[in-house]
């Protein structure tokens, strides 16, 4: 069986998501793993996770996010614990369009992974031209999970 570990499919990438999810389980995609990694895409990925046995969803917001709120992670701690929600993700660090918000990158990512950590739940992170930072920040946690973006060694 084969499961697609880390997915976007939402109506503003795709004008027929049945027919998507239906050829995927023709090849053999048994499970897909959406990630949804803005507040606006949580409701719909949780609505495909409803209407689809073999969608399960990740949350959580990406780098690039970094004006997410204390009510965002509020909104995003109690979703956490919605069925079918497998995951926090897609969730790190990303520095190679914007340099000067690390710091607000750094915060964003600690604070979702002390969720992943709190609901022991896995991470699906998002690591570009940030390698160390990543690796520093990752060996403070005991989170298990993949890495979607990564171009270290």
């Amino acid at each position: 069986m084969f499961i697609d570990t880390h997915c976007h499919l939402s109506i503003e990438d795709y004008d027929d998501i049945d027919k998507v999810v239906k050829e995927d389980i023709e090849a053999g995609v048994k499970k897909l793993i959406v990630s949804a990694c803005t507040k606006n895409a949580f409701e719909e990925a949780l609505a495909l996770a409803k209407k689809y046995d073999s969608i399960y969803v990740t949350l959580g917001f990406h780098p690039s996010e970094v004006d997410t709120t204390d009510a965002d992670l509020e909104l995003l701690e109690e979703l956490l614990k919605t069925d079918k929600v497998v995951g926090v993700g897609e969730i790190g660090l990303d520095y190679h369009y914007e340099k000067d918000n690390k710091e607000l990158q750094k915060k964003l990512f600690t604070s979702q992974l002390d969720l992943a950590k709190k609901y022991n739940l896995p991470v699906v992170i998002h690591s570009r031209d940030a390698t160390l930072d990543t690796q520093n920040i990752l060996s403070k946690f005991n989170v298990k999970g993949i890495i979607h973006c990564f171009n270290g060694s």
